[in-house]
């Protein structure tokens, strides 16, 4: 039997519960020193690099089926530091006032992404900027206008970065636009790079700790949102959309 040891709400908060808003289950990767998944969500369009540290002496795979319920599990311990048993086919835990035992699905029932954390690593992009927690919280209440927008679309002029909130590909549907940078780096987007607004929408449902960096490849019309702290990292890769 091997044993993780995690703190319960950054367990949480900055792993399973992004994870969970992206997709239903998850192969999660042990290693020495992280615990790490990548997910892809064809329905969204976005492949998402999660990451947390964790000091561990094993290294071992987790098929967790359903995120939702493993996190009420969680949810369920009064500690902060908990400790959770890992056997051959379930997740265990063991306290005074609580057990419970959650059981992990077979080798590949769950699919992986084919894109590996190496080509993650090596994705190029020739445009960035911060995205303060305010902006967002402009853009969502931007989006309560009531407009029919389901498609945000970036883009710079006189060295700023802009979001409108529209769908240029239907007729008379209303739009908001924010300035939402002072200042980029890089390559000017000078045609606007449209993507699903539900994208925005689940990362600022998940985290009000930090700002947000966002990377561009202008050219191949892909964007990066990324959370980089020294204890957890989150890296959304969306591909553009169609006007």
């Amino acid at each position: 039997m091997n044993k993780l040891i995690f703190n319960k709400t950054d367990l949480i908060k900055k792993f399973l519960d992004p994870i969970s808003r992206v997709s239903e289950g998850c192969v999660i990767n042990i290693e020495k020193d992280n615990v790490a998944s990548i997910i892809h969500s064809t329905d969204l369009g976005v492949i998402l690099y999660a990451k947390i540290t964790s000091v561990n002496d094993m290294e071992i795979k987790l098929n967790v089926g359903d995120l939702k319920k493993f996190i009420k599990l969680i949810n369920c311990i009064n500690q902060e530091s908990i400790e959770l048993l890992i056997n051959s086919n379930n997740i265990g835990y063991e306290s005074d006032n609580l057990k419970f035992k959650y059981h992990m699905l077979e080798d590949n029932v769950l699919q992986t992404p084919k894109i590996s954390l190496e080509k993650l690593k090596k994705l190029e992009y020739d445009t960035n900027f911060t995205l303060t927690n305010e902006t967002i919280s402009n853009i969502m209440r931007g989006n309560s206008f009531g407009t029919d927008a389901n498609k945000i679309y970036f883009y710079t002029k006189d060295n700023q970065v802009y979001a409108e909130l529209t769908d240029q590909a239907q007729q008379n549907v209303d739009s908001v636009t924010f300035k939402i940078a002072d200042k980029y780096n890089g390559t000017e987007i000078k045609t606007s790079l449209p993507f699903k607004l539900e994208i925005l929408q689940i990362i600022s449902s998940i985290f009000k700790l930090t700002n947000l960096e966002v990377k561009i490849n202008t050219k191949q019309k892909f964007l990066s949102f990324e959370f980089i702290q020294p204890d957890f990292e989150l890296k959304y890769i969306v591909q553009g959309l169609v006007k």
